[in-house]
């Protein structure tokens, strides 16, 4: 605990935790926005004029 608040009062744990969480939320955006291009790709293929 004494260790975290090393550094002029910045935590380095959670300055590693700050950055791996902002990683995994533009993952997790880019993943939502492929799953959506696919789906839209899938109703306009199935809606098709044909």
């Amino acid at each position: 605990m004494a260790e975290d608040r090393q550094n002029g009062g910045k935590c380095f744990r959670s300055e590693v935790h700050r950055r791996q969480r902002k990683k995994n939320l533009a993952l997790c955006a880019a993943l939502v926005g492929f799953v959506v291009l696919v789906y839209f790709v899938a109703i306009v293929r199935m809606g098709g004029g044909g």
